[in-house]
């Protein structure tokens, strides 16, 4: 049984932005369903900080363990259920930025400017990332030379390399 998405709650789209949300949610989907991105996710060398906030602690988690986790839906609040449940929201800034994950109500918040801007596999490798950290995965704001090993940073290259996306 393939790995479904669900849309559980939007903020501050219009039409336009909600055709081009279901479209990048849809290539989210046949992505983590693809034996590619399977592969892609086994074969990382080297996850830094593979650890999930308020779950387990200290533990870290496999290569296999990350994919099932992600396969299987398993976000802060849900059980595994094959799910991917989503709630995203779109918001202005006054700096240029991506966009954030809350911790708290695991809201994926957008930039508007960058979904306007950039190709919808560009704001599918975004929702990616931004899902690691419902999962639990974090990274630091300040390390920038070695966030990019981080497990939501190397699942959201992961996604722009095969989707073939230019961000």
């Amino acid at each position: 049984m393939d790995t479904t998405i669900q849309v559980n709650y939007v903020e501050g789209f219009t039409q336009q932005h909600l055709i081009k949300a279901n479209q990048a949610v849809q290539l989210v989907q046949d992505l983590v369903n693809s034996n590619a991105f399977k592969e892609a996710v086994l074969d990382v060398r080297k996850f830094k900080n593979p650890r999930i906030r308020r779950r387990t602690g200290r533990r870290k988690y496999s290569n296999q363990e990350i994919l099932d986790l992600i396969l299987g839906g398993r976000d802060l609040n849900n059980p595994a259920d094959q799910i991917m449940n989503f709630r995203l929201r779109l918001y202005d800034s006054e700096v240029n930025e991506i966009g954030n994950t809350n911790m708290t109500t695991l809201i994926i918040s957008t930039y508007r400017g960058y979904l306007e801007n950039h190709a919808v596999g560009c704001y599918a490798a975004h929702l990616l990332h931004e899902y690691m950290h419902t999962i639990g995965f974090t990274h630091s704001r300040f390390d920038v030379f070695g966030r990019d090993r981080t497990v939501p940073y190397k699942i959201g290259q992961i996604a722009r390399d095969l989707l073939g996306a230019a961000c």
